[in-house]
C-alpha cells in the first residue's frame, strides 16, 4: 500500500524546527543549471547553526529527483530509489546522528525538477515566437519546488546564487550580478566536486554564467528569479538613485513602452512617500519590475524583483483611467511590501495580514497623497471602497475568519489570501488611522520599522508598538479591546438608521441599529463613522459618531433643517454594511445625480447593490434602478465598477430562464447609451463598449457585433472595439448557431491576423471547446479532470469555452458527472488547479434545491483536512442559499414574461 505523500507543513512542525536553528545563521549557496526545455538542475549548500538538537531535522523539497545528499561531509547512501528512506516527496530527513548540535552544519543536495506549468515554483512559458521564459513564484510554500530549503517565514536566510543558462537569455534575481559572462567549466569552481553531477546531460556550448551578490536576510518566499530573453526598459531619474528597470517578454515590449513612464513615475513618487512616512530608507539595492506570462495572481513582491501578471497589466489597447489607477495601485501595493513583509516579516502565516492588509491600505492611501502629481489617476478612496466590496462579501460567508486567526498548516495559509486578509484588514487600518491621526500613525510606523528591521514580528509586537500613541488619545477604550473586536474576531456588522423626516425638532434623535450579518459571529463593535443628513437639494450636514458595541446608538441632530435622507458611514471610514431606511432609499434613488461628492454617490450605489444581493429588491428592479441612475452619472470612477456589480447581480441572482431577457434589455440600453455618449468621454466609452459586448445574447445582437467587428456596422463604426473586445466577439460568433463552422473559422483567422500573441492560443482553445461535438467534449473533460497536455492557463480558457456553449444538451451530461469527478481532481491535483476546475465547470441550474443536495452530499464525503475543497463547497452552499432568497424575491416581483 502506497503511503500518501504530505503536501503541506504544519505550524507545529515549523515551530519545532525554528527552536532548533539559530536565527540569522542560515545561508543558501545555490547553483542553478537552467536549460531550455522542461527540466532544470540545482545544487544547494545550506549552512546553519543548530540549537540543542534532540531529534532529526528536515528540509523541504518538492522535486522529482535527488542525486546526492551530503550532511557535514557524510554522504547519505541511496538505500532506496530516489532516497526514499529519507525523502517522502516533501521533506528530506536530516538524521540526528549526522548533525552537530550547537555548531555550524552544512547540507549539500544535488537535484533535478521540472519547470512548473501552474505558476508555482519555477514556471516556464513558451511564447508563440518559440521563445521560452522562466520566472519564480515562491509564496507561500513553493520555494521548495525550486531548491531544498527551510521554507517558513521566520527562518530568514541569505542566498548566494550562481546560475548557468543559455547565452540568448538574461538572468535576474533579488540582487545584481557581481560577475557574469560566457560559461567556462574550468572556472566553475564554486560547485566543487559536484559540478559534474549538476551539469550532467547539459550542453555547455552557448551558455552564460552569472554570480549574484549575496542577498539581505530574507524569508524563502521572497527569493526571486527570472531567466529568458526578457527585454529591458531602463528607468530614468530614479528616486535617490535607486536603480529601477522594467522587464517583459519581447512580444509585450511595444505595448509596455507606451506607458512605462507611468510605471516609473508612480514607483518614484510612492517610494518617496513611503520613505518619509515610514521613516526608513528603501531597504534593497535595486527595484526591478518584471511582467510575466501565465502569472497566477496580480503581482508578487519578491525583494527587489517584483513580478506582475502580464495578461492583466500589459495593455494592448487604450484603457480607462480607473483601470490604469488599479494598476498603479498594484505597483504601490507591491512597493509597500518592501517595508511590510520584506523588511519586517511575519513569524507565521496567521499574521499574513501584517503584510497584505498594510500593503492594501497603504497602496490606496498613497494614491490620495500623490494624486495631484500623477496624471490619469482616479480617486484613491473611491477605488478603496470598490476594493472593500471584496471584504464585505467574504465576511458575510459562513467561511469567514478573523483577520488574524489560527493557521495550523501551509495549506490553510494558501486559503487565507482572501477578502478578509486584504480588504477587511485594510479597512480596519483606515479606521485605526482615522482614530489616532496620520501623524501618530506615521510615528508608530517609524518606530516599528527601526525596531524590527530585517527581523520577524507578530500581532503583539505591532499592537505594543502602536499602543504608545493610542494611550495618549483617551478614547474610552484600549487598543487591546480594539484588537479583540477587529483583528481577533470574525464577522460583519450591519447598521440601519431609524429615520423620521417628519420629526423637525431641533433636538431630534436618530436611532442607529447595529446587528450581525451572521448569527454564528455575534460580536457587536465600536465603529468610528460620520453620518450625513441631506436636505432637499442634497446639501450635506455631517456629524461624527462612534457607534457603541451595542444594538442601539442614539445621536441628536437638528431636525428643524428639514432633512430628507440620511446616510451612515459618510466618508467611508468604517468597515460596516450600511442599510438605507425606506425614506432615504426613495429620496436618494431619485436625487442621486444632485450629490456632488463622488465617494458619497459610490456609497449609495453600494447600498443599492447590497439590497439586490440580499434579496430585498430583485435583479430586475436593480436593473431598472441602474438604468435610471447611470444615465445621469458623470464620474467614470463610478460608472466602471457599477457595471461590474451589475454583471454580478444579473449573472448570479437572476433565474436562468429570465437571464436572457435582462441581458437583451441591457444590450439595447448599452447600445443606445454608447451612441449618445460624447466621443470626448473616452473613459465612459471604454466601459460601455465592454458591457455592450458582454450582454449580447440574441442572434440579432451578436450579428450586429460581428458586423461591427467586420467594419460593416454604420452606427458603431466610429467606436474602436479594442483587442479584448474583438476576441470576445469572436467567441460570441462561435456560440451563435447562425454561423457555419467555416464562417467561424474565418472570423477567428481574421482576428488572428491582428493578434498572433499567446492570447490567440488561449482563444483558440476556448473557441474549439465552444463548438466541440459530444465526442470531442468527452476528450476535453478527460483533459480537465486529469490536467493533460496543456498549461493551467490554457486549460482554464478551454473550460470557459466548454461551459459557454448555447446548446444545453451538450452540457447536461456533465452536470451530475461534475460531482463525482471534482472529488477526483481535488484528490490528485494541487488545490490551485482543482479550484480552477471547480470554479469553471460548476453546473448551472434553476433547481437550487437539487444543487444544494448535490453539494451537501459531496461535502459530507470530503475529509475536513481537504481545506481548499471544503471551503469551496461551503461557500457554494452559502451562495446557493443567497440565490434562493434572491430568486424568491425575483419571482414575487417580476414583470417579465418568458
Amino acid at each position: 500500500m502506497e503511503i500518501e505523500k504530505p503536501n503541506f507543513m504544519t505550524q507545529e512542525q515549523a515551530e519545532k524546527r525554528y527552536s532548533m536553528i539559530k536565527q540569522g545563521s542560515i545561508n543558501y549557496n545555490l547553483h542553478l543549471a537552467l536549460e531550455k526545455g522542461t527540466t532544470f538542475r540545482g545544487l544547494v549548500e545550506a549552512s546553519f547553526e543548530t540549537l540543542n538538537l534532540t531529534e532529526d531535522l528536515f528540509i523541504d523539497f518538492r522535486g522529482n529527483d535527488l542525486f546526492k545528499i551530503v550532511i557535514n561531509g557524510n554522504e547519505i547512501s541511496q538505500d532506496k530509489p530516489n532516497f526514499a528512506h529519507v525523502f517522502d516527496g516533501l521533506f528530506i530527513k536530516l538524521p540526528l546522528n549526522h548533525l552537530k548540535s550547537n555548531e555550524k552544519n552544512t547540507v549539500t543536495i544535488v537535484y533535478q525538477n521540472k519547470y512548473a506549468d501552474d505558476g508555482l515554483g519555477l514556471h516556464s512559458f513558451t511564447d508563440t515566437d518559440g521563445k521560452q521564459y522562466i520566472y519564480s513564484q515562491c509564496e507561500s510554500f513553493w520555494c521548495n519546488r525550486i531548491f531544498p530549503n527551510f521554507d517558513q517565514p521566520n527562518l530568514k536566510a541569505t542566498m548566494k546564487l550562481t546560475a548557468v543558462y543559455p547565452n540568448d537569455w538574461i538572468m535576474l534575481s533579488n540582487q545584481f550580478a557581481e560577475q557574469q559572462g560566457a560559461f567556462n567549466k574550468e572556472s566553475f569552481t564554486s560547485a566543487g566536486s559536484n559540478a559534474d553531477i549538476l551539469l550532467q546531460g547539459m550542453s555547455l556550448e552557448n551558455k552564460n554564467i552569472s554570480y549574484f551578490k549575496t542577498t539581505q536576510i530574507l524569508p524563502t518566499y521572497l527569493f526571486g528569479f527570472a531567466a529568458g530573453p526578457y527585454v529591458v526598459i531602463k528607468g530614468p531619474n530614479s528616486y535617490n538613485n535607486i536603480p529601477m528597470n522594467v522587464y517583459c517578454r519581447e512580444s509585450s515590449l511595444p505595448y509596455l513602452q507606451k506607458y512605462s513612464d507611468f510605471i516609473f513615475e508612480i514607483t518614484n513618487e510612492c517610494m518617496r512617500f513611503f520613505v518619509e512616512f515610514f521613516g526608513y530608507p528603501y531597504p534593497f539595492e535595486k527595484y526591478d519590475q518584471i511582467f510575466c506570462p501565465e502569472f497566477n495572481c496580480g503581482a508578487m513582491e519578491n525583494a527587489g524583483l517584483v513580478t506582475f501578471n502580464d495578461t492583466r497589466f500589459v495593455f494592448k489597447e487604450e484603457i480607462s483611467d480607473t483601470r490604469m489607477t488599479v494598476f498603479l495601485n498594484v505597483i504601490a501595493h507591491e512597493l509597500c511590501h518592501h517595508w511590510f513583509g520584506n523588511l519586517v516579516t511575519m513569524k507565521w502565516w496567521n499574521d499574513l495580514w501584517l503584510n497584505e492588509s498594510f500593503a492594501d491600505f497603504m497602496g490606496h492611501f498613497v494614491l490620495t497623497k500623490i494624486s495631484s502629481k500623477i496624471r490619469r489617476i482616479a480617486d484613491g478612496f473611491v477605488l478603496f471602497n470598490n476594493r472593500k466590496v471584496w471584504g464585505y462579501n467574504t465576511d458575510q460567508q459562513i467561511t469567514t475568519h478573523p483577520i488574524a486567526g489560527d493557521v495550523p498548516n501551509t495549506e490553510v495559509a494558501e486559503n487565507i489570501f482572501d477578502g478578509i486578509t486584504y480588504a477587511k484588514g485594510a479597512s480596519t487600518l483606515r479606521q485605526l488611522l482615522s482614530l489616532i491621526g496620520e501623524q501618530n500613525f506615521s510615528s508608530a510606523m517609524k518606530r516599528y520599522f527601526n525596531k524590527f528591521a530585517f527581523k520577524n514580528a507578530d500581532l503583539n509586537d505591532f499592537i505594543e508598538n502602536l499602543d504608545v500613541e493610542f494611550q495618549t488619545l483617551n478614547l474610552g477604550f484600549s487598543l487591546k479591546e480594539w484588537q479583540q473586536e477587529w483583528i481577533s474576531t470574525a464577522g460583519l456588522n450591519e447598521c440601519q438608521p431609524e429615520f423620521d423626516p417628519n420629526n423637525q425638532n431641533s433636538h431630534a434623535c436618530l436611532c442607529i441599529h447595529q446587528t450581525c450579518a451572521l448569527e454564528m459571529h455575534p460580536t457587536l463593535r465600536r465603529h468610528n463613522m460620520k453620518v450625513a443628513f441631506f436636505d432637499e437639494n442634497c446639501n450635506i450636514t455631517e456629524q461624527t459618531v462612534i457607534l457603541k458595541p451595542a444594538e442601539k446608538t442614539t445621536i441628536e441632530y437638528d431636525g428643524s433643517k428639514n432633512f430628507k435622507a440620511v446616510l451612515l458611514n459618510y466618508g467611508d471610514y468604517a468597515f460596516i454594511k450600511t442599510i438605507l431606511d425606506p425614506v432615504s432609499l426613495t429620496f436618494l434613488q431619485h436625487n442621486l445625480h444632485k450629490i456632488s461628492d463622488v465617494l458619497t454617490r459610490t456609497l449609495i450605489w453600494k447600498a443599492f447593490y447590497d439590497m439586490a444581493r440580499d434579496g430585498k429588491i430583485s435583479s430586475e428592479q436593480y436593473v431598472d434602478i441602474f438604468i435610471s441612475c447611470i444615465k445621469n452619472e458623470v464620474s467614470e470612477e463610478i460608472v466602471a465598477p457599477q457595471f461590474t456589480y451589475l454583471s454580478n447581480i444579473v449573472s448570479l441572482f437572476t433565474p436562468l430562464k429570465y437571464k436572457s431577457i435582462l441581458k437583451q434589455k441591457l444590450f439595447s440600453f448599452c447600445y443606445n447609451f454608447l451612441l449618445s455618449t460624447s466621443k470626448e468621454q473616452k473613459n465612459k466609452i471604454i466601459t460601455i463598449k465592454t458591457a455592450l459586448i458582454q450582454y449580447a445574447d440574441s442572434q440579432e445582437q451578436i450579428s450586429s457585433l460581428v458586423q461591427w467587428f467586420k467594419g460593416q456596422n454604420k452606427e458603431l463604426e466610429g467606436f474602436e472595439i479594442g483587442n479584448e473586445g474583438e476576441w470576445q466577439i469572436v467567441c460570441l460568433a462561435h456560440q451563435s448557431s447562425q454561423y457555419t463552422l467555416q464562417e467561424k473559422k474565418q472570423i477567428f483567422d481574421e482576428q488572428l491576423k491582428k493578434d498572433s500573441s499567446d492570447t490567440s492560443k488561449n482563444m483558440e482553445q476556448k473557441c474549439r471547446a465552444i463548438v466541440a461535438s459530444a465526442e470531442e467534449r468527452q476528450v476535453l473533460w478527460n483533459q480537465y479532470i486529469n490536467k493533460l497536455e496543456f498549461s493551467q492557463r490554457i486549460l482554464q480558457n478551454s473550460m470557459e469555452g466548454f461551459v459557454s456553449t448555447k446548446d444545453s444538451d451538450l452540457i447536461k451530461p456533465y452536470n451530475e458527472k461534475f460531482f463525482a469527478d471534482i472529488k477526483v481532481v481535488y484528490a490528485n491535483q494541487i488545490p490551485e488547479y482543482a479550484s480552477i476546475v471547480y470554479d469553471s465547470l460548476q453546473p448551472q441550474s434553476d433547481d437550487l434545491d437539487w444543487l444544494i443536495a448535490q453539494y451537501t452530499n459531496v461535502l459530507s464525503s470530503v475529509p475536513s483536512t481537504q481545506v481548499f475543497f471544503t471551503r469551496r463547497l461551503k461557500e457554494t452552499l452559502d451562495l446557493l442559499q443567497r440565490k434562493k432568497r434572491a430568486f424568491t424575491c425575483f419571482y414575487q416581483r417580476t414583470q417579465l414574461q418568458v
